[in-house]
């Protein structure tokens, strides 16, 4: 079974597009939805509990694009 991927990514997609502010969570391997947020914080929050639900890889990427962390879920029953 392919694990489902959430990721945290500056406004604009990766690499970051500098003319979109704030923060997109994309699931890929789930149903694909992006959210856009404000924060970064706001993002990480609504990925990890989504990467829990789903366990799937969490990557979180910094305001250049480069990934500053990788966690991996369990899906919770």
């Amino acid at each position: 079974m392919i694990r489902p991927v959430v990721r945290v990514v500056p406004g604009g997609g990766h690499p970051p597009d500098e003319t979109i502010q704030g923060w997109d969570v994309t699931s890929e391997g789930t149903d694909g939805v992006t959210t856009h947020f404000v924060s970064q914080r706001l993002a990480m929050e609504s990925a990890i509990q989504l990467a829990k639900r789903v366990g799937a890889e969490l990557f979180i990427h910094d305001g250049s694009g480069k990934l500053c962390l990788y966690a991996k879920y369990q899906a919770q029953s």
